[in-house]
């Protein structure tokens, strides 16, 4: 597999990885943009025109204004809470 066939693959597999968690999508400036309402704040992933949303509904576009950089750090706060919640469910011994 070449280097653009292993890129194309890799984003293939995000792009279903955000369409698994995506509440619905909507068109900004001809790409698709998947949107994920997750307990830490919006999360929205840009696909090509193309991909296929099976049953996804359409919305209508609601950007909250976030940067890249800020919706990574939302994935990483609401994973670091979920840790913290998984932790305080495991008994003091551990089992």
């Amino acid at each position: 597999m070449g280097e653009k066939e292993a890129a194309d693959e890799a984003f293939y597999e995000r792009n279903m990885l955000a369409l698994l968690y995506a509440d619905g999508w909507y068109w900004h400036d001809e790409w698709k943009v998947l949107v994920i309402n997750s307990p830490a704040g919006q999360l929205t992933f840009h696909v090509p025109p193309d991909f296929d949303t099976f049953n996804l509904p359409q919305i209508i576009p609601c950007w909250d204004g976030h940067t890249t950089e800020e919706k990574f750090n939302r994935i990483k706060r609401y994973l670091y809470f979920d840790e913290q919640k998984r932790r305080k469910k495991v008994s003091p011994s551990g089992l």
